[in-house]
C-alpha cells in the first residue's frame, strides 16, 4: 500500500485561500465571514490564511482575554510565513448582562492591564438565551426570526379568529429582547463595514 504524501506546512492554508478566491471572484461577493470554533486550531489556521481582518467575539470575563492572547501568537506566525495581509479589526463584546457602559469599561481596564494593543469596537452584542434558542431550532438568524414573526394585526386577527374556533393557533411574535438583539447585530455589521472601507480608502 502507498501512502499519499504529507503535505508541507503552509500547503492546505494556501489552497484554501485560493479555492476561496475563486468563490469570491465567481460569486461577485463583497465581504466574506469566515466563522471558526475557538479550539480547532487547524480551522483557525486556515481561516487565518485566507484573511484580511480579523474581528473576535469576547466575553466580559477575563478568560475571553486570554483566549485572545493564545490566538495572538497563531495570528502572528500566519501574518509572517502565510498570511502578511493579515490584521486586526477588533474585539467585540457579546453576551453582556448588565449596564454596557459599565462592562465595556470593565474589559477595556482589562485589556490595557494586559497591555493588548486590539481596538474593542464600540458596538456590543446584548445577551438572550430565549432569542438564541429560536434561532438554533428555527434554523435562523436573529434578523431572520424577526422578520419572519407575525405582524401585532396577525396576531390580534388570531386571538379573534380563535373567539369562534378553538383550533385556531395564535402565533407568538418577537420579543422586544429579539428586536434590540437584531439591532445590534446590525450596527455591528455597520461599525464593521465603515472600518474595512476607511481602511480601504486609506491604503
Amino acid at each position: 500500500m502507498q501512502l499519499a504524501p504529507l503535505k508541507q506546512a503552509g500547503e492546505i492554508e494556501a489552497a484554501w485561500r485560493s479555492a476561496l478566491a475563486h468563490v469570491i471572484d465567481e460569486g461577485g461577493y463583497d465581504l466574506v465571514l469566515v466563522d471558526t470554533p475557538p479550539s480547532n486550531r487547524a480551522l483557525q489556521l486556515m481561516a487565518l490564511a485566507a484573511a484580511r481582518w480579523i474581528v473576535v467575539p469576547i466575553g466580559s470575563d477575563l478568560a475571553s482575554i486570554v483566549g485572545v492572547e493564545v490566538l495572538g501568537p497563531l495570528v502572528g506566525t500566519t501574518k509572517r510565513d502565510l498570511n502578511p495581509d493579515l490584521d486586526w479589526l477588533g474585539m467585540v463584546l457579546f453576551r453582556h448582562l448588565s449596564t454596557a457602559t459599565r462592562v465595556r469599561q470593565t474589559v477595556l481596564d482589562d485589556l490595557a492591564a494586559r497591555d493588548l494593543a486590539i481596538p474593542l469596537l464600540e458596538t456590543s452584542i446584548r445577551a438572550s438565551e430565549s432569542t438564541a434558542q429560536a434561532c438554533r431550532r428555527k434554523g435562523l438568524l436573529v434578523h431572520e426570526v424577526v422578520s419572519s414573526s407575525p405582524t401585532a394585526q396577525e396576531r390580534l386577527t388570531a386571538l379573534r379568529a380563535r373567539r369562534t374556533d378553538p383550533s385556531v393557533v395564535v402565533p407568538d411574535s418577537s420579543s422586544s429582547t429579539a428586536v434590540a438583539l437584531a439591532e445590534d447585530y446590525a450596527a455591528l455589521a455597520n461599525e464593521i463595514t465603515q472600518f474595512i472601507q476607511a481602511a480601504e480608502a486609506a491604503a
